[in-house]
């Protein structure tokens, strides 16, 4: 019982030493169209520096996006990674680009969701944030990047890969 208690208490302490250095962390709701296709995603974003009137944060999402029958058959579920460099304007306006990488899977009635091919984008922005009350912002974000299909050798989605130009707009909340 008292191991127990020990490694409960030494996983709070350290969870709770990763988490207090931590400021703004979000959750947030958006819609994305982009040039091949449109969707929506949940994302927790946390401040990890910040200094004077430059902020870094890293946003780790979750996205599922419908195909357009043209160029993506199917739909696509994906995990995505994004750094932000921002410049707060006070505590209501916020300018910032960013790095993104995504990663996922095409899937349809034929295919499911784990099957070959693997997509993967790598691409970056600009967007900008307005907080309307204390907790609550607006956020809008432009950017582009490049699409890779892995194996190469599939058939399907012959014309998904390549570059693709991206629009989001979406609401954060900040606990």
């Amino acid at each position: 019982m008292k191991k127990h208690i020990k490694k409960t208490l030494l996983i709070l302490i350290v969870f709770l030493g990763i988490i207090t250095p931590l400021s703004a962390i979000s959750i947030a709701t958006y819609a994305t169209l982009e040039s091949r296709k449109g969707g929506g995603g949940v994302e927790l974003g946390y401040t990890f520096y910040e200094k004077e009137e430059f902020q870094l944060q890293h946003h780790a999402a979750l996205n599922v996006y419908l195909g357009n029958d043209v160029s993506l058959k199917g739909h696509f579920i994906s995990f995505s990674n994004k750094i932000v460099f921002a410049h707060p304007y006070g505590s209501t306006y916020k300018t910032y680009g960013f790095a993104r990488i995504e990663g996922g899977y095409s899937y349809d009635n034929t295919h499911l969701l784990f099957d070959p091919p693997f997509i993967l984008e790598i691409g970056g922005g600009a967007g900008f944030e307005f907080r309307f009350v204390e907790n609550n912002a607006f956020f809008s974000e432009f950017g582009g990047g490049t699409t890779f299909r892995f194996p190469e050798s599939t058939s399907d989605n012959p014309d998904f890969t390549g570059s693709y130009v991206l629009m989001s707009v979406g609401m954060r909340h900040y606990l």
